[in-house]
């Protein structure tokens, strides 16, 4: 048997010596390589498909979020062999690395790695599991929903999911409006059961009665701790409420194309995490400070004041230790309140500004919008410009929390990530929920309980296709 293309590649390359300088030159920092600039390898790699959309690290510290090696496999995936070989390369750098990389799904990555457009398993972004339930049947997630539905969003403006199947299943049940009919079929067949003494019945109609769903005795159904007449018994039941047909909300797996250093920590002082979310944090605030005006300045020059040098250096520490506890809620409080306050503060400019104008008008007018006939064409752009400034306040969104999540999106900090309540007070073993500001990074993977293949949804990424369409179910 032939070797294959890559290793054919990697025996020619280290004949001639040509992955070594080519990785010399790109690791080097040399100005150019083979007639393109160094800042043209950055650029590639701000559009990988993979990518965060800003610069990343290079380096093997636990602040860099590649390797050098990841980054020459980027940097050459246009280049024929030397790309099948530094993805290699790069692949059995992670598994050397990283332990728990070591798994089939990445191995069958960089298998299939030498066909054209796959990236290597180590360029793969890394994603979250979680869950969601819902009332709704639909196959995508939308930001555009959000506020249409139930929910206070209190840990920001954004899409809601679940580490903890469990949790997103107490989601779906609270939000799925009960069906009172179908209550009283189940209480119905329940007391049937009674009367016939069939408790494993009797089971599984108070297990529906709980919220159980068809998928979850088709769970027990294929579950090989339970004899045969059990398992048989949970399919039937799971066949009898479908064919009843109520609404038990639908629950979803989702992968999060997120890592948790682009996720802002809702209870831990801001100053202990990722370097992404501080610099997105203050980017997002220096975005909306609130122009001190004259009168701001009068004020706060009166109240300072009445306190005295030592007074002042005391505040000043205060503030700084106050500073180094803040945590991720208070940091989305203070950046959605200073949102509120520059759009108060411009709201009032507007009016001062539409209120000038108005005078003006008056000056030059005779009654009700009557000009005089020197200053026609002066009035009536005077009241263009009135309602331009009119229909400007009026379409500007006042919806803060989903500008301050917006805002942090476009700076990389991708979401809100927080100890769900089964878990909250505990010291250890936490799970947690996650808010997405983007619904671009949330891929759901199942849905009814049948998983989308990863082969699929790979292929769905090239072609643009539905990935359930590039699958048989059998």
């Amino acid at each position: 048997m032939p070797a294959s293309p890559r290793l054919q590649a990697l025996l020619r390359a280290k004949e001639k010596n040509e992955i070594g300088n080519f990785l010399s030159a790109v690791l080097g920092g040399q100005e150019e390589v083979g007639g393109i600039s160094a800042d043209r390898y950055m650029e590639i790699m701000d559009r990988s498909p993979y990518g965060t959309g800003i610069p990343m690290s290079v380096g093997y510290d636990e602040d860099s979020t590649m390797s050098p090696l990841d980054m020459a496999a980027i940097v050459s995936s246009a280049i024929p062999v030397v790309g099948d070989v530094t993805g290699l390369a790069a692949d059995a750098d992670m598994y050397a690395r990283d332990p728990e990389s070591r798994n089939m799904i990445n191995y069958l990555l960089s298998a299939a790695g030498a066909i054209p457009l796959i990236p290597a398993a180590s360029q793969v972004r890394k994603t979250i599991k979680a869950y969601h339930g819902s009332p709704h049947d639909f196959d995508e997630f939308s930001t555009e929903a959000i506020g249409t539905g139930e929910g206070a969003q209190m840990y920001g403006h954004g899409l809601y999911f679940a580490e903890s199947e469990k949790v997103a299943k107490e989601y779906r049940d609270q939000l799925t409006q009960r069906d009172i009919d179908y209550e009283e079929w189940l209480m119905g067949k329940y007391k049937e059961a009674e009367r016939n003494q069939d408790y494993s019945r009797m089971d599984m109609y108070e297990r529906a009665m709980m919220h159980d769903t068809p998928a979850d005795f088709r769970d027990t159904a294929s579950d090989l701790d339970y004899d045969e007449d059990y398992r048989g018994l949970a399919e039937e039941i799971a066949e009898e409420i479908e064919e009843y047909g109520p609404n038990l909300g639908r629950m979803y797996e989702v992968e999060l194309s997120v890592t948790d250093r682009e996720l802002l920590d809702w209870d831990n002082p801001v100053s202990s995490q990722s370097e992404e979310v501080r610099t997105a944090i203050k980017k997002a605030k220096d975005k909306f400070k609130y122009k001190l005006t004259d009168a701001d300045k009068k004020v706060f020059d009166e109240l300072m004041a009445d306190y005295s040098p030592e007074d002042l250096k005391k505040i000043d520490l205060e503030g700084k230790e106050i500073a180094k506890t803040k945590t991720g809620r208070d940091e989305l409080y203070d950046l959605t309140n200073s949102i509120e306050a520059n759009f108060n503060q411009k709201v009032k400019e507007i009016n001062n500004t539409m209120s000038q104008i108005a005078k003006e008008i008056d000056d030059i007018s005779v009654g009700h919008r009557n000009f005089l006939p020197a200053n026609e064409q002066k009035g009536f752009d005077l009241l263009q410009r009135y309602d331009d400034l009119m229909t400007e306040k009026m379409s500007m969104n006042r919806n803060f929390p989903s500008i301050a999540a917006k805002t942090l999106n476009e700076e990389g900090v991708k979401g809100v990530k927080y100890a769900d309540a089964f878990t909250r007070h505990k010291p250890n073993g936490k799970t947690f929920n996650y808010v997405i500001f983007d619904d671009r990074i949330v891929d759901i993977a199942k849905k009814y309980g049948v998983a989308v293949p990863i082969a699929a949804v790979m292929l769905s990424e090239i072609t643009g296709d539905d990935p359930k369409s590039l699958y048989d179910e059998t």
